[in-house]
């Protein structure tokens, strides 16, 4: 990588000059509630007899240098120290799509449970107001002196009596259909959070030194 040649100063890559290393770019793709696909890229740096792993950002700010190749072996991928810079750089990039699924599960769920209320909230509202008038005949009823208004009252009372059973009878078959419906939907959503898929693929691994 001629990182002298690119006539800007890129600060983390500075420690870098004059040493070598091996990098790695692998395409991720994560199917689960939400499909992602994602460029990772891991590397790591020589330290003498041992490898030092590069953070996120410098192995991506490495990649995008200007190159020359050279003939030669690339570095096997899968045994260190690239094997494990790949894993660490493909651990910390799934945590966080797999975070993102765990919110894409809450918003799912916090919808169908909004739902559920909402759209039963008509029917209650009407409920409590039949309660209501049904309270207030009684009253009425009760405090009336004339026989016939009582009378009168009564046959009222009773078709609010009607109105206010069906009414009820109506909400709780709504309300089962729809917690079922959302038993369903919870059902669907556990199972492509409990069978997310990773799949990989190697796009680049070299070696290189930093010039």
């Amino acid at each position: 990588f001629h990182y002298s040649a690119a006539g800007h100063k890129i600060s983390m890559l500075e420690p870098l000059i004059g040493r070598e290393g091996v990098l790695a770019v692998v395409r991720t793709r994560f199917e689960g509630l939400v499909t992602e696909d994602r460029l990772i890229y891991a590397g790591a740096v020589r330290d003498g007899d041992s490898w030092l792993p590069l953070e996120r950002e410098v192995a991506e700010k490495l990649a995008f240098v200007s190159t020359s190749f050279e003939p030669g072996d690339p570095p096997p991928p899968d045994r260190p120290p690239l094997s494990t810079a790949i894993k660490s750089a493909e651990a910390a990039a799934l945590d966080a799509i797999r975070r993102r699924n765990e919110d894409c599960y809450d918003t799912e769920m916090n919808k169908l449970e909004n739902y559920a209320m909402e759209a039963l909230a008509a029917d209650e509202k009407a409920l409590a107001g039949i309660e209501k008038e049904w309270e207030a005949a009684r009253r009425a009823r009760d405090s009336t002196p004339d026989f016939a208004r009582r009378k009168e009252i009564r046959r009222e009372i009773h078709r609010l009596e009607l109105e206010y059973a069906r009414l009820r009878d109506r909400i709780s078959r709504r309300r089962a259909e729809l917690f079922e419906e959302k038993g369903k939907r919870m059902s669907v959503l556990d199972k492509r959070l409990e069978t997310a898929s990773v799949s990989r693929k190697l796009i680049a691994a070299v070696r290189w030194r930093l010039l």
